[in-house]
């Protein structure tokens, strides 16, 4: 029963790919939402959360929590965070899905998570900038926009109050 679902939202979306990233993502921030609401006492707390799926500042925290440079590109702690990156994936995942395939769009989503995640550790260790951390999906997001407007440069695209 559970197959079908997906399957019929995957058709939806118009790929497996795309329909995969945003179930992912809503479903981190549900995690995150619960654990919020957890009481005071439980040892699973959003801060610990955080530092279990934030990309972390510092390369020497980054060295011991390696998996967070796939981890925050779908991890968002606040709603209007997750709507927006969410909206725009659906967007621009569907048009970038006219030209390419569903591999297209998941190398276009995890390359780009990686390479703003790689960047965000340069700039921190270049700034010496510490104890902050990156979560949400944003430059995954842009990655996917960027990767729909290379595949089609003369669409013109009509924006609300902004015109084309």
């Amino acid at each position: 029963m559970g197959g079908g679902i997906f399957r019929r939202f995957a058709g939806w979306c118009g790929s497996a790919a795309l329909a995969w990233l945003l179930t992912v993502n809503v479903a981190v921030w549900l995690l995150t939402a619960v654990v919020s609401l957890l009481p005071a006492g439980c040892p699973l707390t959003e801060a610990t959360l955080e530092r279990a799926l934030a990309l972390p500042s510092g390369f020497g925290d980054w060295a011991w929590r390696p998996w967070t440079l796939l981890s925050y590109m779908v991890t968002q702690f606040s709603l209007l965070h997750l709507l927006f990156n969410m909206l725009w994936l659906f967007w621009f995942g569907r048009l970038s899905l006219t030209l390419s395939d569903s591999r297209g769009l998941a190398v276009a989503y995890i390359g780009g998570g990686v390479a703003g995640g790689v960047m965000y550790l340069a700039v921190c260790a270049l700034t010496a900038t510490g104890g902050s951390h990156l979560c949400g999906s944003s430059a995954a997001v842009l990655a996917v926009m960027a990767t729909a407007a290379v595949l089609t440069p003369h669409l013109r695209l009509r924006l609300m109050l902004i015109g084309e």
